[in-house]
C-alpha cells in the first residue's frame, strides 16, 4: 500500500510539472498575442497620423489653387510662382504619404492575422491544457480508488484476524497487505 502511494505522489509530483508547463507555454502565447496587440495599436495610431496629413494637404491644396488663381489674376507672378512650388511639394508629399498609409494599412492587416492566430493558438493550449487538467484528475481519482480498496481490503483483514484470534489468520491478513 505505501508503495503504492509512493509511486502515485510521484505520478502526481510528474503530473503537477506537465501541468505548469502548458500553463507556461499558455501564458507565453497570451504574452505575444498581447505584444501583437500593443503593436497594432501603434500601427493604428500611425494610420491615423497618416490620414490626418492628408487631409490637411488636401484642403491646403484647392486653399493654394485659389491663391494661385487671384495672383496670377493681380499679375503677381512671384507668389504665383511660390505658389506653384508649394502646390508640387504638398503633392508630392501626398504621394509619399499614401505610399506611408498602404504600408501602414499593411503592416496592421498582418498584425491583425498575427494576432487571430496567436489567439487562436492561446485557445488550444487552454482547451488541451482543460483536458490535461481534466484527465490529471481523473487518473488521480482512479488510484486514490485503488488505495482505498487496498486499505479496505486491509481492514476486512484485520477484523478477520481479531475475530479469529489465531495466527494463520494473521499471516493471511499479513499477505493481503503485501498482495496489494
Amino acid at each position: 500500500i505505501f508503495e503504492t502511494q509512493r509511486q502515485n505522489a510521484e505520478i502526481d509530483s510528474a503530473t503537477a510539472d506537465e501541468l505548469r508547463k502548458f500553463q507556461q507555454d499558455a501564458d507565453v502565447v497570451l504574452q505575444a498575442s498581447s505584444l501583437l496587440e500593443h503593436q497594432r495599436e501603434e500601427c493604428e495610431a500611425k494610420v491615423e497620423e497618416i490620414r490626418s496629413s492628408l487631409e490637411v494637404i488636401n484642403t491646403r491644396v484647392p486653399s493654394l489653387e485659389g491663391e494661385k488663381k487671384r495672383a496670377v489674376s493681380s499679375r503677381n507672378f512671384k507668389a504665383a510662382k511660390n505658389i506653384v512650388a508649394e502646390i508640387k511639394a504638398l503633392t508630392e508629399s501626398k504621394s509619399g504619404l499614401e505610399e506611408q498609409l498602404e504600408q501602414a494599412r499593411a503592416e496592421m492587416n498582418l498584425l491583425s492575422e498575427k494576432i487571430a492566430s496567436k489567439e487562436s493558438d492561446a485557445e488550444k493550449a487552454k482547451e488541451n491544457l482543460a483536458q490535461k487538467l481534466r484527465t490529471s484528475r481523473e487518473e488521480q481519482l482512479a488510484r486514490a480508488r485503488v488505495v482505498r480498496s487496498m486499505l479496505v481490503r486491509c481492514k476486512r483483514g484485520l477484523e478477520k484476524v481479531q475475530s479469529k484470534g489465531s495466527s494463520s489468520a494473521a499471516l493471511e491478513a499479513l499477505g493481503m497487505a503485501d498482495s496489494g
